[in-house]
């Protein structure tokens, strides 16, 4: 994960008029940090409590994710692990 904001960053279809309100968001980066970065899929449902629980709007307000994320090429590394076997 590279950037991660929930909030009302601008206004947009939901919201025309900038009453004031618009603007209003939270830094998110480390919670998706910590679900997202290093797996091959990533999937965050938008209402999310622990998200909404950062209240960075004003109530009548919906808030939106808007996230950016780089992809990496993993590695795969195989192990094979032998054990010997002593007769006396």
């Amino acid at each position: 994960m590279t950037s991660a904001l929930y909030g009302r960053m601008a206004v947009g279809r939901c919201v025309k008029t900038d009453f004031g309100f618009v603007g209003c968001y939270e830094d998110v980066l480390s919670e998706l940090h910590e679900r997202c970065s290093g797996r091959p899929y990533c999937s965050i449902r938008v209402p999310d409590t622990e998200l909404d629980s950062t209240d960075p709007c004003h109530v009548d307000l919906k808030s939106y994710l808007h996230a950016t994320y780089s992809c990496i090429t993993g590695q795969y590394q195989s192990f094979l692990i032998g054990f010997v076997h002593w007769r006396t």
